[in-house]
């Protein structure tokens, strides 16, 4: 009788043990779900594998001046446009109604560790507004602007995005339609 409740109990025990040691909710050994575990990837840094492009030619934009930011206050039923020559060609249009209040907008350029382009306020608008990106200071032909892929910061997810097109090009510049402002980069 003895030694059937030992067994009893032992069996009990490890029945218990692989019961509670395959439920990963309270497993030390259990395996860690990918997808909820993140890396955040810093704004000013590109993504890993990445490259960005570095401004190379443009007597404005050098080791003295490295950042160059426009402004203007906008009213939602007139919208408008922010950016432009003061920014080397990188301007957003900003339709009427697409946000609720007054606001001043902010277009601001920089060439660090790697050229950036920062839109804001950060903010979700009632429908698209137009960025133009130019990309005539790296240098290149359309035809090898169309080669490079362009990203965005999403703040909420702490990593780099491609911006999704369609992407309308010039001879120099590449625009596109987005509902939210952020940072952007050019890149491989």
């Amino acid at each position: 009788m003895k030694k059937l409740t030992i067994s009893l109990v032992v069996v009990l025990f490890v029945s218990t043990l692989l019961i509670t040691g395959c439920q990963e909710s309270i497993s030390p050994v259990a395996p860690v779900d990918q997808s909820i575990s993140q890396t955040i990837e810093s704004k000013n840094t590109p993504p890993a594998g990445v490259t960005f492009l570095r401004a190379i030619t443009n007597p404005k934009l050098n080791s003295v001046n490295t950042v160059a930011t426009a402004s203007a206050t906008l009213d939602p039923a007139v919208g408008g446009v922010v950016g432009g020559d003061e920014t080397f060609g990188n301007f957003v249009y900003i339709p009427p109604y697409t946000f609720n209040e007054t606001t001043t907008f902010t277009v601001t350029v920089a060439d660090e560790e790697f050229s950036w382009v920062e839109f804001g306020p950060s903010m979700q608008f009632n429908g698209n507004v137009v960025v133009t990106l130019d990309f005539s200071r790296f240098g290149l032909t359309k035809d090898q602007a169309k080669k490079l892929k362009v990203y965005y910061y999403n703040e909420e997810k702490g990593k780099w995005q491609k911006v999704k097109g369609p992407y309308y090009y010039t001879e120099t510049s590449v625009s596109f339609q987005t509902n939210h402002f952020s940072r952007y980069g050019w890149g491989n």
